[in-house]
């Protein structure tokens, strides 16, 4: 029997070989991997964070202080979240914004980071203007904030997103494609086998 001309063993191989080779679906994580991360204050152009740390989940990796101000950036596996919380809103107050830049960004299976999809955001923390995007790292500016002035801030923010990504085109390892032929060869001698009883 055959189907579109096909045999049997044919199309048991074109399966195979179909299964094989198709990239599976999987989502990229930052899990286990090395993030750069800096995050300055515009009005001053000093780092209230600069450094690398190794993404671990559910530990927040960079935390800080400056002045009455406490930041903390917590790296997902596909997002992350920055908060600040101020004990005295004055000297938290930032007429510039801040500027968030991570890079480093390798993720697991490879993909390439496309964008930015901010899933909430609350009291100060709102992003001013489009974040610029490279396959590996990101840059975030956020909106100038006066907590003098923002009475539903309740003394601070949070703005959380998660990474939107591509993975990366598979590259089938030779030994899979040598064990398809040897499958191949294996399917053709049972119906060669076959046809000769």
């Amino acid at each position: 029997m055959s189907w579109f001309g096909v045999g049997k063993v044919g199309l048991h191989m074109l399966l195979m070989v179909a299964l094989v080779l198709a990239p599976g679906a999987a989502s990229a994580l930052l899990l286990g991997d090395q993030v750069t991360a800096v995050l300055t204050d515009l009005d001053s152009s000093t780092d209230i964070i600069n450094g690398t740390a190794i993404v671990v989940n559910p530990a927040v990796e960079f935390s800080t202080s400056v002045g009455s101000s406490d930041w903390t950036l917590d790296i997902l596996d596909n997002g992350f979240v920055l908060e600040i919380n101020c004990s005295d809103p004055g000297p938290c107050n930032s007429p510039s914004g801040v500027m968030l830049s991570l890079s480093s960004l390798d993720f697991s299976p490879p993909s390439s980071l496309l964008a930015l999809a901010p899933s909430s955001a609350s009291g100060v923390l709102a992003i001013a203007g489009s974040p610029s995007v490279t396959p590996s790292s990101i840059t975030i500016n956020f909106q100038p904030f006066d907590l003098d002035t923002c009475f539903d801030c309740a003394f601070g923010g949070r703005f959380e997103a998660t990474f939107a990504t591509e993975p990366l085109a598979a590259v089938p390892h030779p030994a899979a494609i040598l064990l398809v032929l040897v499958g191949g060869l294996g399917l053709g001698a049972l119906a060669f086998r076959r046809a000769r009883a």
